[in-house]
């Protein structure tokens, strides 16, 4: 299996997506750090007050990159029959799948590092970490919405396997995306007075990355903006199980399903 991550790597470095996508990032990550100044409203923009200007783009926009990544990397390989390939000449179709799994993770990881905490490191680094969260809450909140993201690279890739297409998959992942966000707008709009917490994806990021709670604090001499940003339990919890029970039943049943299906 790691002779196929390698060789995967190995493309996956001389492929000029793969670029497009750091850049992306890199864009994504600088043009975040300009919007976030002019937000600031005069206060000194550190790092832990740039976690809530900061929240919901995570929430949502560092989904949109994963999705292309991991359907490229999952999913490239059936156009030009590399798969094929690959269980012709004897590679295990454990191999093959979970090779491509688990690069999907690796990389999306890193990506989640480039556009998520970058940004704030630099802020750091410029006005230090301030008093609007303690470092530990952030980090807290940053390692469960990892653990929605590797959920949701699941799905993904279980999805591009299942269709044997990259583009088909990333197809499907955007309209889920589209689809976990519908109902956010609907029990807003009909006030339900029900809320979507850790059972979709991409509103469980959002609750976990909502820095909207605020209160006015006095340090050092000056006014800050302090985040009241701890979660109810019943949240914690629900995002663990989902991202574990989920991703250990998807990865189960895709592989289940590639197994037995023909290579053609």
């Amino acid at each position: 299996m790691w002779n196929i991550v390698r060789s995967l790597n190995y493309t996956i470095k001389h492929d000029i997506y793969s670029y497009i996508m750091v850049l992306l990032g890199l864009i994504i990550a600088v043009s975040s750090i300009v919007t976030m100044f002019s937000d600031s409203g005069g206060e000194t923009l550190t790092g832990s007050l740039a976690v809530g200007y900061w929240g919901t783009f995570i929430a949502v926009f560092c989904f949109m990159l994963p999705a292309f990544v991991t359907t490229r990397i999952c999913g490239y390989d059936f156009n030009d029959k590399t798969v094929n390939y690959e269980v012709l000449y004897g590679q295990k179709r454990s191999a093959v799948f979970f090779s491509r799994i688990i690069l999907s993770y690796i990389y999306n990881i890193i990506l989640f590092a480039v556009i998520a905490i970058a940004p704030l490191a630099v802020l750091t680094l410029m006005n230090g970490w301030g008093h609007s969260i303690s470092m530990s809450e952030a980090l807290f909140h940053f390692v469960l919405s990892l653990m929605v993201l590797i959920r949701y690279t699941t799905f993904i890739a279980c999805l591009t396997f299942l269709a044997r297409s990259s583009w088909i998959g990333l197809a499907a992942g955007y309209l889920m995306m589209i689809f976990e966000m519908l109902p956010l707008f609907v029990m807003e709009l009909m006030n339900l007075g029900f809320e979507l917490t850790w059972q979709l994806s991409i509103p469980n990021a959002m609750k976990i990355m909502d820095f909207s709670n605020t209160a006015m604090g006095f340090v050092d001499g000056k006014d800050i903006t302090i985040y009241k940003a701890a979660l109810d339990s019943s949240v914690v919890t629900g995002t663990v199980l989902a991202a574990v029970i989920e991703t250990v039943l998807l990865l189960i049943c895709s592989y289940v399903l590639f197994r037995k299906r023909d290579i053609d």
